[in-house]
């Protein structure tokens, strides 16, 4: 387990291990994003984090299921679902 430290400044409480990212988006896309962080009742940059996770998420997804694809189950693997519970 990787020990962290909170960090508390501002308004934001985060966890020091966090990485800055900045980047521009068109204007109506930025106002979007805070016009939800104010109806969710959080930071623009927390709904930004949660919204990159959730796409990051989605992608790995995406991505473990072409490799299920491309490589399914041998019989030896697809044998545990023959086990029923007692």
């Amino acid at each position: 387990m990787v020990a962290t430290t909170m960090a508390n400044t501002c308004h934001t409480t985060y966890y020091s291990c966090m990485t800055m990212l900045s980047f521009r988006v068109e204007e109506t896309e930025a106002n979007q994003a805070q016009s939800w962080a104010d109806e969710l009742g959080i930071g623009k940059s927390e709904l930004l984090r949660r919204a990159l996770h959730q796409h990051l998420v989605r992608l790995a997804s995406q991505h473990n299921a072409a490799i299920w694809e491309e490589q399914p189950l041998t019989s030896a693997e697809s044998a545990i679902a023959q086990i029923t519970p007692s």
